[in-house]
């Protein structure tokens, strides 16, 4: 039932790209930078939502639709570990969430209504979070380790103190659903899509206060995420990818990205390149499906397309850099898992 809906979600979305004037991008094929390995070959069986380095750096994971997480040895290419959930919940959207805590003994994952704490070692629960009312959409670890972050389709944010298992405090975000939110590196500060369309918030964590706003555009904020010193906030809506001070809330530049609202976007270590795939079918101003089945990495000052990376066949669900940046991790509706090199 599951593969079903997911079929029949991809057909209507598709088909609203049709008819749609053609994107022109001049772009090379890379040349240098091939999948090393391919983690999961395509598949009928429900895509994988969203993929993550560990960050001890040994393994890759991708969590199901239904919170079910896979784990992939990266230097062997196998997979090491299946956590599925105990209790069945009902499959109501087409998003799953996870994320490592920053010791690396921690997984979170979960889609319809709960969370799952699982221990990374033994592949068992430590404990469930329930949220009845709503699917979690987007996951995110403070670096101290001492509070989740959790994302809904009601467009609330909730956080979660991992030191006395309370609800610390509940945020309000875009209203059509928080698929995205980040901690600061001193994990003070949390980042995520306004109530007001196009617009970012920035939460204080330790009072649960709003501190500041950035306009970031007209469109629904696809991806926000903080550079590795914790200086800028990088926030992509529509055709746009902007680039924002976090002191001084004043953009510093803005990138023209190839696909509309991707959410599959990663920045990487160095902060010198952005991989982006996917996009959102529905707003998406193109005929040329196949450009949402690619990974472009781009130049963050000039925006020029540095690699294209082009094996998955249906559009990217997720995109993620390594720790040292020298391999990314993708995700398709194809249903593949694939593992990229990237050369110097």
């Amino acid at each position: 039932m599951r593969v079903q809906q997911t079929n029949v979600f991809l057909l209507i979305l598709i088909s609203t790209v049709l008819s749609m004037p053609k994107f022109s991008l001049s772009e090379p094929v890379d040349n240098k930078t091939t999948p090393g390995v391919t983690l999961r070959e395509q598949s009928e069986e429900a895509a994988f939502s969203s993929i993550t380095f560990s960050p001890d750096r040994d393994d890759v994971a991708c969590v199901d639709l239904d919170g079910t997480v896979l784990i992939w040895d990266v230097r062997t290419g196998k997979a090491v570990k299946t956590l599925r959930p105990t209790a069945s919940h009902p499959y109501t959207h087409v998003f799953g969430a996870m994320a490592f805590s920053p010791d690396g003994k921690t997984i979170a994952s979960g889609n319809a209504g709960a969370i799952v704490l699982w221990d990374r070692k033994t592949g068992k629960e430590r404990s469930i979070l329930n949220f009845q009312d709503s699917d979690i959409t987007s996951l995110a670890f403070a670096l101290d380790g001492n509070c989740l972050a959790i994302g809904t389709t009601d467009g609330m944010v909730h956080l979660w103190d991992l030191v006395n298992g309370q609800l610390r405090a509940s945020l309000a975000g875009q209203e059509d659903g928080v698929y995205m939110v980040a901690f600061s590196p001193d994990a003070k500060i949390l980042a995520i899509p306004d109530k007001k369309e196009g617009q970012v918030s920035l939460w204080d964590v330790a009072t649960g206060q709003k501190v500041k706003t950035l306009n970031h555009s007209d469109s629904l904020v696809a991806a926000i995420f903080f550079s590795q010193d914790g200086k800028t906030l990088i926030c992509s809506s529509g055709y746009k990818t902007g680039f924002w001070d976090v002191a001084s809330g004043a953009r510093k530049h803005e990138l023209d990205v190839p696909v509309y609202s991707p959410q599959a976007i990663a920045f990487s270590p160095d902060g010198l390149s952005l991989a982006v795939g996917g996009g959102d079918f529905k707003d998406l101003d193109s005929n040329d499906y196949s450009r949402m089945c690619s990974v472009r990495v781009l130049d963050v000052k000039t925006g020029r397309c540095l690699r294209r990376l082009d094996h998955h066949t249906k559009p990217v669900i997720s995109v993620a850099y390594s720790h040292d940046g020298k391999r990314l991790a993708t995700t398709s509706w194809d249903g593949s898992v694939r593992l990229w090199t990237l050369d110097e």
